[in-house]
């Protein structure tokens, strides 16, 4: 399961069974963040010209 965080939006949060899933995932989850923020009056957090970016980490247990 990929994990995918959404720094400039608090607590937005998603995951998926592949990198294409997640990032599918990840864009709904943006979509509805956004359209909440929308329909409560409030404003959405400014642009950072940022892309997306993937990172992987492998973790051995047994090897520590």
């Amino acid at each position: 399961m990929l994990r995918v965080r959404v720094p400039r939006l608090p607590g937005c949060v998603t995951e998926g069974d592949s990198v294409d899933e997640a990032l599918a995932n990840a864009r709904e989850a943006i979509t509805v963040y956004l359209l909440s923020l929308r329909d409560e009056g409030r404003a959405f957090p400014p642009a950072d010209g940022g892309g997306i970016q993937v990172r992987a980490v492998d973790v051995d247990v047994d090897a520590a």
